[in-house]
């Protein structure tokens, strides 16, 4: 049977940085890698904490955009929902990572809706603080435009899976970004275990697919021995062979 999934490590090592040292938060944070040490010390002068429960609604499509977030410890599901009124997920934002970046920049409105699914701790970076930062920092300015270039890609991977792409390659491609955030070798084993902590509800949202249809085609793939099943734990023993088989299916379909 498999384990459930515990708490990601990433989150501790955020966690233990204290509110009186906001120099510690900051350094582990991709976002400021690079930063010199003017701009970083400039940066803690203007963060402020905030905490959310689970459930609670972080950002609103639609709401002016006011600040930047930055997740220190817990969780948070970006949305949006679709023409029929189903919830697709965008992005799954954990400690480390930032959400808000693109309003941030234009000013515009929220573009998506920003949930916490657990009790989240985020510092906020309000847009009239932030801008002189990215205005006379380069180092800063240039930080912004990876993470930008990141999320591009990021979109353009989404779009093309949610027009072009059949369930099993759409799921296929979810576990095998999971699999390089979360994922690790089994302990004892030879397969690749998997601790994202999403639902099975989650995941179909994460590929624009109902719940049932991802819980079918993962014990359609547990019954032929790709891969186990556990709450929030995906184990893949052999991820070539899992591959072939989304492939394959799909193939078939098309027949």
């Amino acid at each position: 049977m498999v384990q459930p999934a515990v708490p990601a490590r990433s989150a501790g090592s955020l966690s233990e940085a204290r509110a009186e040292d906001p120099m510690r938060t900051l350094r582990p944070i991709p976002l400021f890698s690079g930063w010199s040490e003017r701009a970083l010390d400039r940066i803690a002068r203007i963060a402020r904490t905030r905490r959310y429960r689970a459930g609670e609604m972080v950002l609103q499509r639609g709401d002016p955009s006011e600040a930047l977030l930055i997740v220190i410890t817990g969780r948070i599901l970006v949305s949006s929902l679709s023409t029929e009124g189903a919830q697709v997920m965008l992005n799954i934002i954990d400690p480390g990572e930032v959400v808000g970046e693109i309003g941030l920049i234009d000013g515009g409105p929220r573009t998506a809706d920003a949930t916490a699914v657990r009790d989240t701790r985020a510092l906020i970076l309000m847009r009239r603080d932030f801008l002189p930062v990215l205005d006379s920092e380069p180092s800063a300015a240039r930080s912004m435009l990876l993470l930008l270039c990141a999320r591009l890609r990021q979109t353009t991977c989404f779009v093309e899976d949610a027009v072009l792409q059949p369930l099993p390659v759409r799921l296929l491609h979810r576990v095998k970004t999971l699999a390089r955030i979360y994922g690790h070798a089994e302990v004892g084993g030879s397969g690749l275990r998997i601790e994202h902590g999403l639902s099975q509800q989650e995941l179909g949202d994460s590929i624009g697919a109902s719940r049932v249809s991802v819980s079918k085609q993962l014990n359609a793939w547990r019954d032929q021995k790709l891969l186990a099943l556990g709450r929030g734990v995906i184990v893949v023993h052999d991820m070539a062979r899992l591959e072939a088989a989304a492939h394959s299916s799909c193939r078939q379909q098309r027949v």
